[in-house]
C-alpha cells in the first residue's frame, strides 16, 4: 500500500478532485494515455473510489448499507450476499452485519465503505486522511481487509497530512510537494 504525503490540506483536496473527475478550469489537467476523454474517464471512475473517515446518519444496517451502495453503484447482482457473507466471516466482523450505520465509528464505517467498493468490483482504492481514528480491533479488521484486497491485485492508496500517521500502515511514502 503506498502512502501520499501532502503538505497542506488544500493540495490533498485537489488531487481528490482530480480522481474524481471533478477539476475545475483552474485545476492542474492530467492526462494519461486515452484517460483525457470524458467517456473513458467516466469508465475509470468505475474502478476507484475514495473513501473518508465520516460518519453517516443512516438507520440502515451494514449489510442493507452494502447493499444499497452496490445497487447505486453498479447494480446488485445476486452474488453479491454471498460475498458479503464471507468477507464477514473472514474479516472477522460478523457482528457488523445488522449493527446501524449511524452506530459505528469513523473507522468502522470506512471499513464498511471499503467493503462495498470491493464487492462492486473497485480496484483501486484512496483512503483520506483515515488512519488515526482506528481502534486495535478496527486496526486488525482493517489490515485483514486490505491484505485481501491487495493480494487480489487491488491498489491502495492511503492520502494523508501526516507524515507520522503513513509511516504506520504504508509499504511506500511519496511527497506530493516535492518537484
Amino acid at each position: 500500500m503506498a502512502g501520499l504525503y501532502f503538505s497542506n490540506e488544500n493540495s490533498l483536496q485537489e488531487f481528490i478532485q482530480i480522481i474524481e473527475g471533478k477539476c475545475s478550469e483552474s485545476c492542474v489537467a492530467i492526462r494519461i494515455d486515452s484517460l483525457n476523454q470524458k467517456e473513458n474517464w467516466i469508465d475509470y471512475r468505475k474502478i476507484i473510489d475514495v473513501i473518508s473517515a465520516e460518519e453517516m446518519d443512516s438507520s440502515l444496517s451494514c449489510q442493507e448499507y452494502i447493499y444499497l451502495y452496490c445497487m447505486l453503484r453498479k447494480g446488485f447482482h445476486p452474488s453479491i450476499k454471498e460475498r458479503l457473507e464471507k468477507l464477514f466471516l473472514e474479516l472477522q466482523i460478523t457482528e457488523l452485519r445488522e449493527q446501524k450505520v449511524k452506530a459505528l465509528s469513523k473507522g468502522t464505517f470506512c471499513i464498511i465503505r471499503s467493503l462495498a467498493a470491493y464487492l462492486q468490483g473497485c480496484r483501486v482504492l484512496v483512503l483520506k486522511n483515515a488512519l488515526s481514528i482506528y481502534t486495535e480491533n478496527e486496526k486488525k479488521a482493517f489490515h485483514r481487509f486490505w491484505q485481501r484486497f491487495l493480494d487480489c491485485d487491488g491498489i491502495g492508496l492511503v492520502l494523508s497530512t501526516s507524515e507520522r500517521e503513513l509511516k504506520t500502515v504504508t509499504d511506500q511514502i511519496y511527497n506530493m510537494d516535492e518537484k
